[in-house]
């Protein structure tokens, strides 16, 4: 019990002293900057191969965890997008844009990481950008196998079965199983985010496995936190009533601050797991 008391006592120590509701709060500027470039791109993309109701489907799929208000905002401005875009360039353009404000949000993890395992960032601009970009890029596809799983389940079973005897039990059975993969594809995401930011050179199997922990605790506190906050955003406060209708965008903005502190909080419980496996650690030096 103590162990465990003294585990926790660090882990607080080490998000006052690493500052990470100030750092939560430069990631969360970065997502909002990240966040409609990518909606203009991928609204882009709609117009080639989808319609309006993709938006509403993706939508759907967002209202378990995140705030009602947040996911109007979110919808009209992707319907008036769609309405009014044209592809090509302004796709090109969203796309640079999207990659670029992203990998700005993904270095603020990079920076919280290397705060928490206390060490030095050596790696060249060049390299740091391109680990960024590359993350971005890993981060997109994962999101579009989960998300394509979880809203196109039914439209796939339902061709399949044009061609092959589907049963109701095997159509319950996968529907039902789109919704761990979700939560996989998201601790899958966090993993890479813990495991490859961190300028972390020595001992990476004990990385890899305290940054197991470390997903786990952000996949599910995350989902639990934005379900929570849906609620009470719902049922309780009333910021529409008070700011109108920047109410969503300031329930949005807070939305993306929980999102990038308990971010950070996930890898400052992986790098003090990291010390517990490796206790002989008592200074970690990198190479460039």
């Amino acid at each position: 019990m103590s162990k465990t008391l003294n585990f926790i006592k660090d882990v607080g120590k080490g998000i006052l002293d690493h500052d990470y509701p100030g750092l939560a709060s430069e990631m969360a500027y970065n997502l909002i900057l990240s966040l409609f470039p990518f909606a203009i791109f991928a609204v882009s993309i709609f117009g080639l191969f989808g319609t309006p109701n993709n938006i509403n489907q993706i939508i759907n799929l967002l209202n378990a965890v995140a705030p009602t208000e947040t996911l109007h905002l979110i919808r009209d401005v992707l319907n008036e997008i769609f309405r009014s875009s044209s592809t090509g360039l302004l796709s090109i353009i969203a796309l640079i844009g999207a990659l670029w404000t992203s990998s700005r949000a993904i270095l603020s993890i990079a920076k919280g990481m290397n705060r928490a395992y206390e060490v030095p960032e050596t790696r060249s601009f060049i390299k740091l950008n391109g680990l960024a970009l590359l993350t971005v890029i890993m981060f997109a596809i994962v999101l579009l196998i989960s998300v394509n799983l979880t809203i196109f389940g039914t439209t796939i079973l339902e061709f399949l079965s044009r061609f092959l005897p589907i049963s109701n039990d095997v159509s319950t059975t996968v529907l039902l199983v789109r919704w761990p993969i979700t939560l996989f594809s998201l601790f899958t995401i966090t993993l890479i985010i813990y495991y490859f930011l961190p300028n972390v050179h020595f001992y990476k199997k004990k990385l890899l496995l305290s940054s197991v922990f470390g997903s786990l605790f952000f996949s599910i506190f995350w989902l639990f936190g934005s379900w929570l906050f849906s609620l009470y955003v719902e049922n309780f406060a009333r910021y529409n009533a008070v700011y109108g209708t920047l109410g969503a965008f300031i329930v949005l903005l807070i939305w993306l601050y929980y999102t990038s502190l308990i971010m950070l909080i996930g890898g400052e419980i992986s790098s003090e797991l990291y010390k517990v496996f490796s206790p002989k650690i008592v200074e970690v030096k990198n190479k460039p």
